[in-house]
């Protein structure tokens, strides 16, 4: 059913999403195909999620490419497949993926303050006279006041440089948390529904949704998703804070992350299809302006195999998943 006011919820999107890909799979049973319509005829707003996707999939065909240089996947030799036998070899996942990826939080930047692209760092100052940069693909509401200063994290990953200002107190807001400036310089990462937060300079505390907060001192960081929170980690600021440099440096961090941080800089979406990959150890130091490059290292390195659907899809899977689908 549908939500007040016309909108489509979290939920019925994946539905959505999860039907697409069956009735595109090419193996949909009749019990199936009636279970749809009822799905399709139930409200206005599954039909209109339904036709978005439908359109969006067509126009993958025409879609341009980013670039004159070979892809990563063609220097590697790497197959592609039709977008038939992806539905078929890598199920639900790769269509929620598309769902995600291209359907594009588009409302976080008309409602934001400050915003940068995909590939673009920027640094700017706030009305108090704090600093921040915006890595790239981040966006941030602002929201200050006589006896406040709060800045809302929508999406994406943002270095703090705190002005003192004893009357009023300095909150980041990021999914349903907080963190509060007790110093100076943090940050703090929206990555899916998880939260880092690491201090470069001084303390912060860190409120999780569920209310439990920790202090983080200079040179930890945090962890926050839902209700859960993690404990307090040892982090080198310089790792951290590497993005503002024109790095990326990952020490044993799992492919999952990495994938985000990629896709801050890569045009298109790189998508992980199966959880088996999700947890895969990464390490290396790599340069924020070839993103491609760790993709290339990703796919030596690791039993993944990179099956470009579109020049803007690009799909990380296990490497065996043709021998066991074939």
């Amino acid at each position: 059913m549908g939500t007040e006011g016309g909108e489509i919820s979290g939920r019925e999107r994946q539905e959505a999403a999860a039907w697409f890909t069956r009735m595109n799979s090419g193996e949909t049973t009749p019990a199936e195909l009636d279970e749809f319509r009822i799905w399709f005829s139930r409200s206005a707003e599954n039909a209109a999620e339904y036709h978005r996707l439908e359109r969006m999939w067509a126009q993958f065909d025409n879609l341009p490419e980013v670039s004159r240089k070979p892809s990563p996947t063609a220097a590697l030799g790497k197959r592609t497949v039709s977008r038939r036998a992806l539905l078929i070899g890598a199920g639900a996942t790769a269509a929620t993926a598309v769902a995600a990826g291209w359907a594009g939080n588009f409302q976080d930047y008309v409602v934001s303050d400050e915003f940068t692209s995909i590939a673009e760092v920027r640094q700017t100052s706030l009305p108090d006279g704090s600093g921040v940069t915006l890595d790239a693909n981040t966006a941030i509401a602002i929201d200050f006041s006589d006896n406040r200063r709060q800045v809302l994290l929508q999406r994406g990953r943002a270095f703090f440089d705190v002005a003192t200002d004893s009357r009023r107190p300095f909150r980041v807001m990021a999914k349903g948390g907080s963190v509060e400036a007790l110093g100076t310089q943090f940050v703090v990462n929206v990555s899916g529904d998880e939260v880092t937060t690491s201090v470069q300079e001084s303390a912060v505390s860190v409120t999780a949704p569920s209310g439990q907060d920790v202090r983080v001192m200079m040179g930890q960081m945090v962890s926050y998703q839902g209700t859960e929170i993690s404990r307090v980690e040892l982090a080198d600021p310089e790792v951290e804070t590497a993005w503002r440099h024109g790095q990326l440096i990952f020490s044993d961090k799992p492919l999952k992350s990495v994938v985000a941080d990629v896709n801050r800089y890569r045009y298109g979406r790189l998508q992980i299809v199966g959880s088996s990959l999700e947890n895969l150890r990464v390490s290396g130091v790599f340069d924020i302006k070839n993103p491609d490059g760790i993709l290339e290292a990703i796919v030596r390195t690791l039993p993944v195999q990179a099956v470009e659907v579109t020049p803007l899809l690009v799909v990380l899977i296990p490497r065996d998943i043709f021998q066991k689908t074939s």
